[in-house]
């Protein structure tokens, strides 16, 4: 609801200009793809970004481009080579002031199918560094340019692959490592569908070795191996897998108490880095910062749908009796029912 309010609003509030979107799976009868279409229609300049190359969705991909451009709508279709596989929309809206920004970032797809059996993540924000460099991620996808030859635009507050993503994240991991050979606490949670790039594996190898406590949560293929002595008896794989289907993608670092949260729509698979654009941004605000900040621990928590990974890639059941019984999922609905409520 507030997704499909956020676009509804855009599309008829007089003085948004422009909207631009990256549109990387399209269903028959998308809410935000009619808004699209009546934004166009109402005179505002909109602007997509159409991934063709999304392997379930090229049909309807294309049909609904034609629809789009016959409503005005200004389309980018995808390059070979440069796929788009982030989840991203802006809103620029005319003030007496100037600009007043508005940007939607997710962890997975505005796909009205999946919104029944998917668990995703996705900010709403105006803050300004956020909106800015997205305007500037935005640009760069105009222009279908090659990567190399933008590695000068300035993102400080989101990671973006191909350009800052991994120096951003082993960065963060660094500062635990640091963290914990200071004597200071020091931990990294990581939730992903998908662990498989050797740079980051090796990283989180480091960590752990340097004591910081490493707790790696994933729905699918995982690389890494945990409880190998002396490399890896600090670091915890568990697999998770409920009723819906993970598509969340969190990262949780200690940094000496101020706790850290990003999210993002990458998986560490070669592909995600390497060939596609992807990119992980921070939760600022304190309380939604809390909730995220309750629902890894929910996850990394869970002794009900559950497993451990030992180091032989066996499964280990967790499954316990003791109370309390806790499933990540239920708690975590339970828990955003709470926040809306007294938001």
């Amino acid at each position: 609801k507030p997704i499909a309010r956020f676009f509804n609003e855009a599309a008829t509030d007089p003085f948004v200009k422009e909207i631009h979107v990256s549109l990387y799976k399209i269903t028959p009868n998308s809410f935000m793809l009619n808004s699209i279409i009546a934004a166009a229609r109402n005179g505002k300049k909109v602007v997509t970004y159409v991934e063709l190359n999304s392997k379930f969705d090229l049909q309807e991909n294309v049909q609904w481009s034609k629809k789009m451009r016959d409503a005005g709508v200004k389309i980018i279709m995808s390059e070979p080579g440069l796929k788009v596989h982030a989840k991203i929309a802006l809103v620029k809206r005319k003030v007496q002031t100037g600009w007043e920004r508005y940007a939607l970032l997710g962890t997975g797809s505005l796909y009205r199918l999946e919104s029944r059996a998917f668990v995703d993540h996705a900010l709403l924000t105006c803050n300004r560094e956020i909106t800015n460099e997205l305007e500037l991620l935005f640009g760069f996808l105009y222009t279908q340019g090659d990567p190399k030859k933008f590695k000068y635009l300035p993102f400080n507050y989101i990671g973006v692959t191909q350009f800052n993503f991994q120096k951003k994240i082993i960065e963060l991991i660094d500062r635990e490592i640091a963290n914990s050979n200071a004597g200071l606490k020091a931990f990294i949670t990581i939730k992903l569908n998908q662990l498989q790039d050797h740079a980051f594996i090796d990283k989180l190898y480091q960590a752990g070795k340097a004591g910081v406590n490493v707790h790696v949560i994933v729905s699918q293929s995982c690389s890494l191996i945990p409880g190998l002595p002396t490399l890896s008896d600090n670091i915890i794989v568990s697999r998770h897998v409920d009723r819906f289907i993970e598509n969340t993608r969190i990262f949780h670092f200690g940094n000496r108490g101020n706790e850290e949260i990003y999210l993002t729509s990458c998986d560490w698979t070669f592909r995600n880095l390497q060939r596609r654009i992807d990119l992980f941004f921070p939760i600022l605000d304190q309380n939604i910062k809390n909730c995220m900040t309750q629902v890894m621990r929910n996850y990394v928590n869970d002794n009900q749908k559950s497993v451990r990974l030992d180091a032989y890639q066996n499964n280990l059941r967790l499954v316990s009796d003791i109370e309390p019984k806790l499933k990540a999922q239920e708690a975590n609905y339970k828990l955003v029912e709470r926040y809306e409520r007294n938001m």
